[in-house]
């Protein structure tokens, strides 16, 4: 199952995958594309947009979806499409990548790698490979290069053999510039779907490098023969004086088709199952099927009659226009002898209709008909062109009709661009509106995603309350270890120490807890190595090894009591990605609970001091000295410490020099108490076997007689 939550893109080439085939790959996930050349829908988890990589539109939806995986497909897998401006969208694309939280990116990207020669396509996928790889490796983003042959498909109108087919269609020469021995590689997007499913479906993410292989491996000139019987009376022409840029492909194919076997040693086939099952030379006919259902579905008459207008609009108007003049014409000459039309210029009102209605050309151009309409009409009344032209006081009509004209014509064509400023600004704040209901409604989506989730969160309030709950202790020893307990959950890292510090001048730090996956971690460091990390810690809490300073930790934060600092945390091992601001402030944070809750038990050990302590003494009473044993018994079983118990018997000993003289020779790490016999026992912290004898031989020079037990008498055995 793939993690919940997540959002995937698929850009770049993506017009050839249908809904079915979409829903392969993603199931029920949510998925997004976003190109230049699909439309925008949207159907069940699947959401496509219309976007150019390059647009703002495109940058805008990509933060809001907080894409985790990046699926790029190349434009070089349409066979002759170059893809000339690829390079720059892809480095845009990794860009906003290095922006987001992208964890994944994968590249579709063609075969052209392997060709014998160097050619432009070569240079070009090595170029697009070494950007992802400078990209992804310095943003600690998985690299998948996947890399594929040709796509092929009779429905898609960007195919080459969709157009391929309308080109055979009506029956025009196709002509192929490849030769004719080059091997026919492609792949259907059934089965690359497949595959791409088993890739996503991965719950470990890596970095690879693979490659696809075809399904059979007939020649350009094989598929030229099969392209001419589909499309009889036709003819396919290839270019036999270009090179062979893959004879590797044919060599490989004989070579399988020798040993069968070494198909097994596929990467994609071990790795995933996968591997191709459609013959796509064979499969021409069903793509020539689906092409002639796909371009030769009978359109609607309304349709057909509103594609013939549209196409003939220009042709339309002029015809108006002069048939309109014809019928002025002839208006004129009907009711020249009427009193009531005398009263009413045709001509000018045939002018103000046509140019209030298709604007100034059409306007001046009416005008110019109807000028000399006036001038013939003049003529046949007796007066001459000359008189006309001479005349000043005839030119009054002619002027008023171009006039009218191009006033008419002006104001139109003014409505027209205030129109179309609307309309863009319209279609601009639907496309704001558009956004800002996406944003809402994912808004909605991950509020309740959240809101489920919240408290089974990692790092939500249900594993801070379990943070709290861990480290809501009285005792100091049970809070360091259950401090490793939730450091080592939280940081998800098992490096981590605790040293404690006794008083302010202390030439040492003495080992409390660490994590069992620390062997050979020294019991106690010299302070004075780790004094001029202070001010850092004292200013930013948590000091980061950013230098790799050999036998420090590679983070370093400490706990104050009355301003010195008493304890020391330190996280041994940790890569790249633990040592970000978000990490760094879930150390502050586990920090601040940490000294919070031992500020609180070393209050309340002063509070009960006459309850924990016999007398004035730093001998403890035998309930305490027994939870302490299972403390270090718990943290022996969890691999977190080790620990030994002496035995002094007191001899002739007052419990007061017992105590006087255990206080200037006992470490501050180990704790001495009576025992139920009475006698006094001390329980040494971080000692072993090995070092239990050492200890037991310090307090003998002391005057005890010190024996090594296994457990205090009255606790568990």
């Amino acid at each position: 199952m793939r993690a919940k939550m997540k959002t995937t893109l698929l850009c770049g080439n993506v017009s050839y995958f249908n809904t079915a085939q979409l829903h392969t790959v993603f199931g029920n996930e949510r998925a997004v594309l976003m190109a230049r050349d699909i439309e925008t829908k949207k159907e069940g988890n699947l959401l496509w947009f219309q976007s150019a990589l390059m647009g703002e539109a495109f940058c805008r939806r990509f933060f809001l979806y907080d894409f985790s995986t990046v699926l790029y497909i190349s434009r070089t897998l349409t066979f002759g499409d170059e893809a000339e401006e690829e390079l720059s969208e892809l480095r845009h694309l990794l860009e906003l990548c290095r922006g987001g939280r992208v964890k994944r990116f994968v590249f579709l990207t063609g075969d052209h790698i392997s060709a014998a020669a160097q050619n432009a396509k070569t240079i070009f996928q090595k170029a697009a490979e070494d950007l992802c790889h400078a990209y992804t490796n310095s943003n600690q983003i998985k690299l998948c290069i996947v890399r594929c042959p040709y796509f092929i498909s009779g429905t898609n109108p960007h195919d080459w053999l969709y157009q391929s087919f309308q080109t055979l269609e009506q029956q025009k020469k196709l002509q192929i510039p490849v030769n004719p021995a080059e091997i026919a590689s492609w792949i259907d997007i059934d089965d690359l779907s497949q595959f791409l499913y088993r890739l996503l479906d991965d719950e470990e993410v890596r970095a690879e490098e693979l490659s696809l292989e075809s399904y059979g491996s007939e020649s350009f000139e094989q598929l030229a023969a099969r392209l001419e019987r589909l499309f009889p009376h036709t003819t396919v022409e290839l270019d036999f004086h270009r090179p062979v840029l893959y004879p590797e492909r044919r060599y490989l194919h004989d070579e399988l088709e020798r040993h069968p076997e070494k198909r097994m040693e596929n990467k994609v086939r071990s790795l995933y199952g996968w591997y191709a099952i459609k013959n796509c030379a064979e499969e021409l006919e069903q793509y020539a099927e689906d092409f002639r259902k796909t371009s030769f579905r009978t359109p609607r008459r309304w349709s057909i009659f509103r594609q013939r207008v549209h196409m003939k609009t220009q042709l339309w108007r002029y015809a108006e226009l002069f048939l309109g003049a014809l019928l002025v014409e002839f208006l004129n000459h009907l009711v020249q002898n009427n009193a009531q039309f005398r009263m009413v210029d045709l001509r000018l009102l045939f002018v103000v209709l046509m140019a209030s209605t298709y604007g100034t050309r059409i306007g001046l151009i009416a005008a110019l008909l109807e000028v000399l309409s006036l001038g013939n009409a003049y003529v046949r009344e007796g007066r001459g062109w000359t008189q006309l032209f001479y005349d000043p006081s005839n030119w009054l009509p002619f002027i008023l009709l171009f006039l009218v004209s191009a006033v008419c014509g002006y104001l139109h064509e003014q409505h027209q661009d205030t129109e179309a400023e609307l309309q863009d600004e319209a279609q601009k704040y639907q496309s704001e509106a558009q956004f800002v209901t996406e944003l809402y409604q994912q808004a909605q989506t991950y509020k309740n995603e959240y809101k489920q989730s919240l408290v089974e969160s990692r790092d939500g309030f249900g594993r801070i309350f379990e943070m709290v709950e861990h480290l809501s202790h009285t005792i100091p020893e049970r809070i360091y270890s259950e401090a490793i307990r939730v450091a080592e959950d939280v940081l998800n890292n098992q490096s981590i120490a605790i040293y404690s510090i006794s008083q302010k001048d202390a030439r040492f730090a003495r080992l409390e807890v660490c994590s069992a996956a620390l062997s050979g971690l020294d019991r106690s460091i010299e302070l004075d190595a780790y004094r001029p990390f202070y001010p850092v810690m004292d200013r930013e809490e948590v000091w980061v090894n950013r230098k790799l300073e050999s036998g420090y930790p590679m983070l370093l934060t400490g706990i104050k009591q009355q301003g010195e600092y008493t304890l020391l945390i330190m996280i041994y091992d940790a890569d790249y990605s633990q040592m970000t601001n978000y990490y760094i402030n879930l150390v502050r944070i586990l920090r601040r609970l940490t000294e919070q809750f031992l500020s609180r038990a070393y209050l309340y050990q002063q509070a009960k001091r006459h309850e924990t302590y016999v007398g004035d003494t730093i001998l403890t009473h035998p309930d305490y000295l027994l939870q302490q044993e299972r403390i270090r018994k718990d943290m022996l079983e969890r691999k977190i410490g080790t620990y030994s118990i002496l035995h002094l018997h007191r001899g002739k000993h007052s419990l007061e020099d017992i105590s006087a003289l255990l206080e200037r020779s006992m470490r501050t790490t180990d704790i001495a108490g009576l025992g139920m016999d009475g006698d006094v026992y001390i329980i040494a912290a971080q000692s072993d076997a090995e070092t239990a004898p050492i200890v037991a031989e310090r307090y003998r020079k002391l005057g005890f007689q010190a024996e090594i037990i296994e457990h205090l008498p009255g606790g568990e055995g």
